[in-house]
């Protein structure tokens, strides 16, 4: 298999003053989470781990975040097989001699009672402990791709709420990219067409961030990045509609997260149809579901928002046209709430059908 030599190329502008912040915020938060999940494709288990951290993203919409780093023996491909695994994924599961698969770290923090490598059992608990502790640094990320110049542009703002001593703090600024296909042992039914999510394709930074010189409470810094995205990243295709860019700050001594914030790339004028997915609720209807709703997942994966959607429901004998209406931005997954009539009383065993029919007010 040809072999392809990744070039990068970085601008990176920096600016420090300690006027108001324009788009950060200035008040005190509580720390978003980053977890990073040491998988591969050969990682039988890494899947329900999958589960666990995709929950957890429901859950905490914009306060957990995931990025996953193949690296390792169960990330080395075969003949045919996707390879994921790129330098920087080798540097940081390095770091942190990673032996066991999957696991991961919480804000790269050492957890009393467990540690700092955690098993997929503990990513809840660990994750709500970290994010009930206040930010010592608040941050704001923007992304876009150019579709003239081939850029990846980041525009990063941090804010430091509290005492960081200055020059022991770094920016990290990593590119993810979402809805790659290929093999996943464990993966069930689609194991030769897994999808792989939150996939570590390259970094903006060294891979151990640019040091912030000055870094006390009330400094304000900004950052400006530019990376060429290549075609291709090892022997994987890249693509940035469905990918994300995440800026967190760490501890220059022991790279730990004081905190992050996600974002994702915008793609605006490059041609992508209306596409949606629709997916059940993780929670089924039981016996003598009583509500006047059905609980679904919308999945956005086109280039423009989802601001309606119809539906044909199909509940024993009876057909209804329901709509739903809100927002769900381009490649994001919406939680929706789909309206039925349950004028009729149901007992026992009941079937039922959820068609997607319409988005944004055409046929689909």
């Amino acid at each position: 298999m040809k072999k392809h030599l990744l070039s990068i190329v970085l601008m990176a502008f920096a600016m420090v003053t300690t006027a108001s912040a324009q788009n950060v915020s200035t008040s005190v938060q509580k720390k978003h989470v980053l977890i990073e999940d040491f998988t591969g494709i050969h990682c039988g288990n890494c899947p329900d781990a999958d589960v666990y951290q995709e929950r957890l993203i429901l859950a905490q919409q914009g306060n957990v975040n995931v990025i996953c780093v193949h690296a390792g023996s169960y990330a080395t491909a075969g003949i045919g097989e996707p390879n994921y695994i790129t330098p920087v994924s080798t540097e940081i599961h390095n770091q942190f001699k990673i032996s066991s698969y999957p696991s991961a770290l919480v804000n790269r923090t050492e957890i009393p009672g467990i540690g700092k490598i955690i098993g997929r059992s503990n990513l809840a608990a660990c994750s709500r402990m970290e994010a009930s502790n206040d930010a010592l640094v608040n941050v704001w990320v923007s992304s876009k791709f150019d579709n003239t110049t081939g850029k990846i542009i980041a525009d990063v703002e941090l804010y430091y709420t509290g005492e960081i001593t200055d020059g022991s703090s770094a920016l990290c600024v990593s590119l993810l990219q979402n809805k790659m296909y290929g093999q996943q042992s464990g993966g069930g039914a689609n194991a030769d067409e897994y999808e792989h999510n939150h996939v570590l394709r390259a970094m903006l930074t060294p891979a151990w961030g640019d040091t912030i010189a000055t870094s006390g409470k009330g400094t304000l810094v900004k950052r400006h990045y530019e990376y060429r995205l290549p075609t291709v990243i090892g022997t994987e295709s890249t693509d940035p509609l469905p990918s994300d860019v995440i800026a967190y700050v760490i501890n220059s001594d022991t790279r730990e997260i004081y905190n992050s914030q996600l974002c994702h790339v915008s793609c605006e004028g490059m041609e992508c149809e209306m596409k949606a997915i629709l997916e059940p609720y993780k929670i089924e209807p039981q016996r003598n579901f009583g509500f006047n709703f059905f609980d679904c997942y919308l999945i956005n994966d086109g280039n423009d928002p989802i601001t309606s959607a119809n539906f044909n429901v199909t509940l024993n004998d009876s057909v209804m046209q329901s709509v739903w209406t809100g927002s769900i931005a381009p490649q994001e997954r919406g939680y929706i709430r789909i309206p039925v009539d349950f004028s009729k009383q149901y007992k026992g065993s009941n079937e039922y059908a959820i068609k997607l029919t319409g988005i944004n007010g055409k046929d689909y």
